[in-house]
């Protein structure tokens, strides 16, 4: 749990300066619309996750979730350094990485995610462009 806050507030800490309001409310819609994807996509494909639980791991939302920031981030703040872009790297690898070491997810659920949230994240630079 404590991974997914500090990467999130890390990635949006990042590129905070370099967002405006137009910026901001697709940021916003599209992680919420990819959230959704990813518990839609949950429920159609069923497949369980490592541990078992009540819940369904393929696509990871946390995979998604960094998916989509990673993608939006980088492409609508290109003025980020590449310090800054590598901390975003690693901190969304860290992410995943964690997730798959508890258990949590298989890699393939995780990259399921990853790309879908990328796709989404994408898909929302398009908009501003």
């Amino acid at each position: 749990m404590q991974c997914r806050r500090y990467t999130h507030q890390t990635l949006c800490n990042l590129a905070y300066e370099e967002m405006d309001a137009k910026e901001a409310q697709i940021i916003f819609l599209g992680f919420v619309l990819c959230i959704f994807l990813a518990k839609a996509l949950k429920r159609y494909f069923k497949v369980p996750r490592p541990h078992p639980t009540n819940t369904y791991g393929m696509p990871s939302t946390r995979g998604t979730e960094v998916g989509f920031l990673l993608v939006f981030l980088l492409a609508a703040a290109p003025g980020l350094s590449a310090g800054q872009r590598c901390v975003m790297l690693l901190a969304a690898a860290l992410c995943l990485f964690v997730k798959w070491a508890d258990n949590q997810h298989t890699a393939a659920q995780l990259l399921a995610g990853l790309l879908l949230g990328g796709f989404t994240g994408y898909a929302a630079v398009e908009l501003l462009t």
